[in-house]
Protein backbone atom coordinates (compact mmCIF):
# COMPACT_ATOMS: atom_id res chain seq x y z
CA UNK A 1 0.00 0.00 0.00
CA UNK A 2 1.09 3.56 -0.61
CA UNK A 3 0.47 6.56 1.60
CA UNK A 4 -0.14 9.53 -0.71
CA UNK A 5 -0.12 13.17 0.37
CA UNK A 6 -0.59 16.01 -2.13
CA UNK A 7 -0.20 13.54 -5.03
CA UNK A 8 3.20 12.40 -3.71
CA UNK A 9 3.99 9.00 -2.19
CA UNK A 10 5.26 9.62 1.35
CA UNK A 11 5.36 5.99 2.57
CA UNK A 12 5.12 2.45 1.28
CA UNK A 13 3.51 -0.04 3.63
CA UNK A 14 3.99 -3.79 3.74
CA UNK A 15 2.64 -6.84 5.53
CA UNK A 16 2.03 -6.23 9.21
CA UNK A 17 2.36 -2.45 9.02
CA UNK A 18 0.01 -0.45 11.21
CA UNK A 19 -1.63 2.73 9.91
CA UNK A 20 -4.09 4.93 11.71
CA UNK A 21 -3.90 7.75 14.19
CA UNK A 22 -2.75 8.41 17.68
CA UNK A 23 -5.80 8.06 19.93
CA UNK A 24 -4.72 10.02 23.02
CA UNK A 25 -6.76 13.09 22.03
CA UNK A 26 -9.90 10.92 21.86
CA UNK A 27 -9.25 9.47 25.32
CA UNK A 28 -9.29 12.88 27.01
CA UNK A 29 -12.40 12.80 29.15
CA UNK A 30 -14.60 15.76 29.81
CA UNK A 31 -16.75 16.34 32.82
CA UNK A 32 -19.37 13.89 31.50
CA UNK A 33 -16.87 11.30 30.25
CA UNK A 34 -16.78 12.80 26.77
CA UNK A 35 -20.41 11.90 26.11
CA UNK A 36 -23.26 14.13 25.08
CA UNK A 37 -25.68 14.87 27.93
CA UNK A 38 -28.63 12.51 27.82
CA UNK A 39 -27.46 10.61 24.76
CA UNK A 40 -24.80 8.42 23.21
CA UNK A 41 -21.32 9.65 22.45
CA UNK A 42 -21.02 11.47 19.12
CA UNK A 43 -19.45 9.54 16.24
CA UNK A 44 -15.72 10.09 16.04
CA UNK A 45 -14.56 11.25 12.62
CA UNK A 46 -10.81 11.08 12.20
CA UNK A 47 -9.43 13.67 9.79
CA UNK A 48 -6.52 12.38 7.73
CA UNK A 49 -3.64 14.33 6.23
CA UNK A 50 -3.25 11.79 3.39
CA UNK A 51 -4.75 8.87 1.48
CA UNK A 52 -3.84 5.19 1.56
CA UNK A 53 -3.95 3.35 -1.76
CA UNK A 54 -3.79 -0.43 -2.14
CA UNK A 55 -1.42 -1.55 -4.89
CA UNK A 56 -2.87 -5.07 -4.99
CA UNK A 57 -5.48 -7.13 -3.18
CA UNK A 58 -5.06 -6.89 0.56
CA UNK A 59 -6.87 -7.50 3.83
CA UNK A 60 -7.67 -4.42 5.87
CA UNK A 61 -8.66 -4.61 9.50
CA UNK A 62 -10.61 -1.69 10.91
CA UNK A 63 -11.39 -0.89 14.54
CA UNK A 64 -14.30 1.42 15.32
CA UNK A 65 -12.72 4.41 17.09
CA UNK A 66 -15.69 5.15 19.36
CA UNK A 67 -15.93 1.49 20.40
CA UNK A 68 -12.21 1.35 21.18
CA UNK A 69 -12.38 4.56 23.22
CA UNK A 70 -15.43 3.29 25.14
CA UNK A 71 -13.64 0.02 26.00
CA UNK A 72 -10.43 1.80 27.03
CA UNK A 73 -12.41 4.10 29.34
CA UNK A 74 -13.54 0.96 31.20
CA UNK A 75 -9.87 0.24 31.98
CA UNK A 76 -8.33 3.60 32.94
CA UNK A 77 -5.19 1.94 34.34
CA UNK A 78 -4.47 0.50 30.88
CA UNK A 79 -5.70 3.25 28.54
CA UNK A 80 -2.60 5.47 28.73
CA UNK A 81 -0.26 2.52 28.22
CA UNK A 82 -2.32 1.46 25.17
CA UNK A 83 -2.31 5.01 23.74
CA UNK A 84 1.48 5.23 24.14
CA UNK A 85 1.99 1.81 22.54
CA UNK A 86 -0.19 2.73 19.54
CA UNK A 87 1.69 6.00 19.07
CA UNK A 88 5.04 4.16 19.00
CA UNK A 89 3.85 1.16 16.94
CA UNK A 90 2.21 3.08 14.08
CA UNK A 91 4.14 2.62 10.86
CA UNK A 92 2.48 5.79 9.56
CA UNK A 93 0.27 8.21 11.49
CA UNK A 94 -2.40 9.34 9.03
CA UNK A 95 -3.24 12.38 11.15
CA UNK A 96 0.32 13.66 11.39
CA UNK A 97 0.53 17.16 9.95
CA UNK A 98 -3.23 17.66 9.93
CA UNK A 99 -3.38 19.38 13.34
CA UNK A 100 -0.60 21.81 12.43
CA UNK A 101 -2.31 22.72 9.15
CA UNK A 102 -5.65 23.23 10.90
CA UNK A 103 -4.11 25.40 13.64
CA UNK A 104 -2.32 27.56 11.06
CA UNK A 105 -5.54 28.13 9.11
CA UNK A 106 -7.43 28.98 12.30
CA UNK A 107 -4.83 31.53 13.37
CA UNK A 108 -4.85 33.20 9.95
CA UNK A 109 -1.25 32.17 9.37
CA UNK A 110 -0.62 30.38 6.06
CA UNK A 111 0.69 26.85 6.48
CA UNK A 112 4.32 26.39 5.52
CA UNK A 113 4.87 24.24 2.45
CA UNK A 114 8.33 23.11 1.46
CA UNK A 115 9.18 23.14 -2.24
CA UNK A 116 9.45 19.74 -3.89
CA UNK A 117 11.06 18.45 -7.04
CA UNK A 118 9.01 16.27 -9.35
CA UNK A 119 10.20 14.17 -12.27
CA UNK A 120 8.69 16.74 -14.67
CA UNK A 121 10.91 19.49 -13.19
CA UNK A 122 14.06 17.45 -13.79
CA UNK A 123 13.45 17.34 -17.56
CA UNK A 124 13.39 21.13 -17.87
Amino acid sequence: MEVVQNEMVVAILGKGDLVGCDISMYLATGENGGKCPGGPAPDVVVKSSCDVKALTYCDLKCINMQGLVDVLRLYPEYQQEFANDIQHDLTYNLREGYEIEQESEMNGVPSLTLPSISEDDENV
